[in-house]
């Protein structure tokens, strides 16, 4: 017996540490069946408090009440079996406790655990929030910038707008103010042509009037023409005749320096000096007339004068036509003479010109056949430049022109004449008067 309870202390000591509660059970329901056992529970018990082990205890107390129940100790048996009954309730009490403590561990871990996610998610947002915040401050501050810049911008263009409107503004107040200037100069000026239009207007009727007219040489002359193309309202070139008698007739074909204005007025003082000189010297040969013309111009515009640096006068051809007898004289401008055989002699004249010719001009005596066309003009003809380059007509040309439409009629001739000038003019400037006589002897 002494061994079974060394074993029965030996294993409840084992089982508590190794806590083989299937060892230990099985050990004290073979307790049960031995009634001699009892002693040994009371040292067992003994062992299990000094073990402090409740649940080892508990269950000592609840075999040994069963024990003893079986041996019939009763009072006893109900003493463990409350015994084990209040440790049982103290033991789940405790078991409860711990749980609830486990539990209580368990939720303030986990609450600390959310606790921190929810910090750490909040400590996210607070984040997120800043950097939102950030991105946003620095978009105001970019569109506030941009809005500034803009606003500047637009000043800026507005301050140069309203400038160059000013600008624009006073350029026009200056432009109406030129503009009514010119306006009144141009009205000035319209009226000073008009005034000095209808003065050369009437100058021109007045050269008309003094000067021999077409009608005046048909007069003379049946088989004739006159091509005049002034340069002007008013010509420098003129044709003058005089009949001393039915017999003899001057003709001449006379260019003044100068033409418009300037040359009008030379002309008819030259017109004026020729009808005295022919009337106070009768059957004057046309040398002789040219000689006192030239004198006369010298001594009324004063070119005998040093101090005087224009020099003005006129190149001129004048012939003396008795019948078939021309008398001929030339200052700077030839006779031509073209017969009915087409063949042509020129008569040079004088290389000086009237009013500044030094010594006596030539007086030259030909006989023309019957049929014989003769031609005097001025420079205007040939010197006329034209063409595709632009170049003068040239005397050469214009003579072989002339003899080419000697054998046609008068009218015939001076259509051709005017049409070859006119062609040859094109659209360029016609340089100076055009005059030239034909008559056919």
């Amino acid at each position: 017996m002494k061994k079974i309870a060394v074993v029965l202390l030996f294993l409840i000591s084992t089982a508590y540490r190794s806590q083989s509660r299937h060892e230990l059970d099985s050990l004290l329901n073979s307790l049960k069946k031995n009634p001699e056992t009892v002693v040994y529970y009371e040292r067992a018990l003994k062992a299990a408090k000094q073990l402090r082990s409740k649940n080892l205890t508990a269950q000592i107390y609840q075999n040994y009440a069963a024990l003893l129940k079986k041996n019939k100790d009763f009072k006893k048996a109900y003493y463990y079996l409350n015994k084990y009954s209040t440790l049982k309730d103290t033991i789940l009490s405790e078991e409860k406790n711990k749980s609830m403590a486990e539990m209580q561990t368990r939720f303030d871990t986990d609450s600390q655990e959310k606790e921190i996610t929810l910090l750490t998610k909040n400590k996210d947002i607070q984040e997120l929030k800043i950097g939102e915040l950030s991105e946003n401050i620095r978009k105001q501050k970019v569109t506030i910038y941009a809005s500034v810049f803009g606003i500047a911008l637009m000043l800026v263009l507005t301050f140069f707008v309203l400038n160059s409107y000013r600008e624009k503004r006073k350029a026009n107040l200056l432009l109406e103010e030129k503009n009514s200037a010119i306006s009144k100069q141009k009205q000035i000026l319209e009226e000073k042509n008009t005034l000095i239009t209808h003065s050369i207007e009437y100058a021109k009727n007045i050269q008309d009037i003094i000067l021999p007219s077409d009608n005046t040489f048909k007069q003379l002359f049946t088989d004739s023409f006159v091509l005049f193309i002034p340069k002007d309202v008013v010509s420098g070139d003129f044709f003058w005749l005089l009949s001393e008698n039915k017999k003899e007739t001057l003709v001449a074909a006379i260019d003044c320096v100068g033409h418009g204005v300037p040359g009008a007025f030379m002309a008819l003082h030259s017109y004026n000096l020729l009808e005295r000189i022919v009337k106070e010297n009768k059957g004057i040969s046309p040398a002789n007339i040219l000689d006192k013309l030239n004198t006369e111009v010298i001594k009324s515009l004063h070119q005998n004068n040093e101090e005087t640096s224009s020099k003005h006068g006129m190149d001129l051809a004048m012939v003396k036509i008795k019948n078939n007898e021309l008398e001929f004289a030339g200052a700077r401008n030839p006779l031509v003479i073209v017969n009915s055989n087409g063949e042509m002699t020129e008569v040079k004249a004088d290389r000086m010109y009237v009013g500044g010719a030094i010594g006596n001009f030539t007086n030259n005596t030909v006989k023309a056949e019957k049929g014989s066309m003769i031609y005097m003009f001025t420079d205007g003809y040939a010197d006329q430049k034209g063409g595709t380059e632009n170049k003068k007509f040239f005397i050469t040309v214009f003579k072989q022109l002339l003899t080419s439409i000697a054998a046609k009629n008068l009218i015939e001739q001076k259509e051709i004449l005017h049409k070859t000038f006119t062609d040859w003019k094109g659209n360029h400037e016609q340089m100076d008067d055009i005059l030239v006589i034909g008559i056919k002897i």
